[in-house]
Formats: structure tokens, sequence, C-alpha cells
């Protein structure tokens, strides 16, 4: 994903649910899904838990290429 052209100037960082669990993508991609398992024993659902993870996943893409704006949404 860092060697994608098109995210060398930023993206949004999305997350939708799809049925119990929710996508993350960056741009049109699909970075991971967040299942009920994943939020098994944690006190969120994995919705909120997909928006917690894109948070960092936009953290963490922004230090890595920090010319870049990456937002989420």
């Amino acid at each position: 994903m860092l060697s994608t052209p098109k995210f060398r100037q930023g993206t949004t960082v999305s997350v939708q649910p799809m049925g119990k669990a929710a996508l993350v993508t960056v741009g049109d991609m699909l970075v991971f899904t967040v299942t009920p398992e994943d939020a098994e024993g944690t006190s969120v659902t994995p919705l909120t838990l997909a928006r917690q993870w894109a948070q960092r996943l936009a953290e963490g893409l922004g230090n890595a290429l920090p010319d870049a704006k990456f937002h989420v949404f």
C-alpha cells in the first residue's frame, strides 16, 4: 500500500458495517475486516473496534508517508 502512487498524497481511511462485521478500507482498497470474534472479550462492538483500528492505521500511514494526509471517515 505504501508504494501505491495514488496514496502518496493521502486518502480516506473508511469504516463500513458489513453485517455483524466492519470493513476498513484505504481509498478503494480493503485492508482488513473486523469480526465479532475480534471484539470478543472487549466492551466494544466490531464497528467501534474497527474505528479505533482505522484511526491507528491512519496515524501509521501518516508517519510512514509524512507528506500525505490520511483522514478517518
